[in-house]
């Protein structure tokens, strides 16, 4: 039965597209391709902020988090993050903009998440055991939080959540 309970509580995390289905691209020069998954990157190696822009006629509908070559995250999520006991976290100022080059956000951060799951075998932990607050699923890429962390992200706009599955 704790088995049943500790598959159950595992989410993976997605901010779906707005209203226009909002997207971002990375504009600021990055010679390190590609951003490494699950890696840390050495301190000096990161640039001091990131540039991003924002894909024509969704301005008005700025988003919690974007995912795509770099993951691209508010700073209310990544601090709420923190608070939530994340560390495995790499995160660097960035700007968005839109495509007139108008500053719209230096709320946002390049996140890199350092730690990686091969596979999700949910039913193999033992009671009071996990796979830590927040990691990458290698497979699919996706970002699969803790059910405290969930629970901590829950004043946070347009996250959505749904159930982990094992593999």
């Amino acid at each position: 039965m704790a088995k049943k309970e500790a598959r159950a509580s595992y989410s993976v995390m997605t901010c779906p597209g707005g209203k226009r289905g909002s997207s971002v691209k990375l504009v600021s020069a990055w010679n390190k391709s590609p951003w490494p998954a699950g890696a840390r990157i050495p301190e000096e190696v990161l640039p001091k902020r990131f540039d991003f822009e924002l894909d024509a006629g969704s301005a008005a509908d700025l988003k919690a988090m974007y995912e795509g070559t770099i993951l691209l995250m508010r700073a209310d999520l990544v601090d709420a993050l923190a608070g939530a006991g994340v560390e495995n976290l790499q995160a660097v100022t960035a700007t968005l903009r839109d495509q007139k080059k108008t500053a719209l956000s230096g709320a946002y951060r390049a996140v890199n998440i350092v730690g990686e799951v091969e596979e999700l075998m949910l039913e193999d932990l033992e009671p009071g055991e996990d796979y830590g607050r927040l990691f990458l699923l290698e497979a699919t890429g996706e970002l699969v939080v803790h059910p405290e962390v969930r629970a901590a992200l829950k004043g946070i706009a347009g996250l959505a959540f749904e159930e982990a599955e094992s593999d």
